[in-house]
Order: C-alpha cells, then sequence, then structure tokens
C-alpha cells in the first residue's frame, strides 16, 4: 500500500475541511480523505492509512467523523458521504 500520511507534519492539525468531494464506494480506490461527513445513516467500513479495514456500526445520519480514510469499502450501507479536504 501506498498510502501518503496527510499532515504528516502536524498530525494533530484540526483545521476545518476546505476541499470535498462525494465519496464513491469503492475497495480499490483511494480515497485519502481527513474526515468524512455522513448524510444517510448506516454503517461506514473504511479502511484506514495503515490498511486496516474498520467498522463503524451505526452512523447517524449528519455525522462528521474526523477521521483519516485511505478507502470507503463497498461493504459500507451508509449514505450520500463527503469526503474532507481529499488529497
Amino acid at each position: 500500500m501506498s498510502a501518503q500520511i496527510p499532515y504528516a507534519g502536524n498530525p494533530k492539525n484540526i483545521d476545518p475541511g476546505i476541499r470535498v468531494s462525494a465519496v464513491t464506494k469503492s475497495d480499490t480506490a483511494e480515497l485519502n480523505a481527513r474526515g468524512l461527513y455522513v448524510g444517510t445513516a448506516g454503517d461506514l467500513v473504511i479502511t484506514t492509512l495503515e490498511g486496516n479495514d474498520v467498522t463503524f456500526k451505526n452512523v447517524p445520519a449528519g455525522a462528521v467523523l474526523p477521521i483519516y480514510a485511505y478507502k470507503v469499502k463497498q461493504a459500507t450501507t451508509a449514505a450520500d458521504i463527503v469526503a474532507l479536504d481529499v488529497i
């Protein structure tokens, strides 16, 4: 895996996202986002920058998760997901 670690010089960066894009769920497409907005409730399955798959169960609609997401997997049941600060 060749994930680029965003903001490596300042891992505690809590500035608001300035670049956003709609997320297409994929088991292969790299996303590299530093946060995710969930528009429709459901489970969110991501791959972390370290390559681990993690499931966030029952994420409510309107939630903003301040996480680095390398991929948003097909198994995700949440929808209308927007990525923050895609690099």
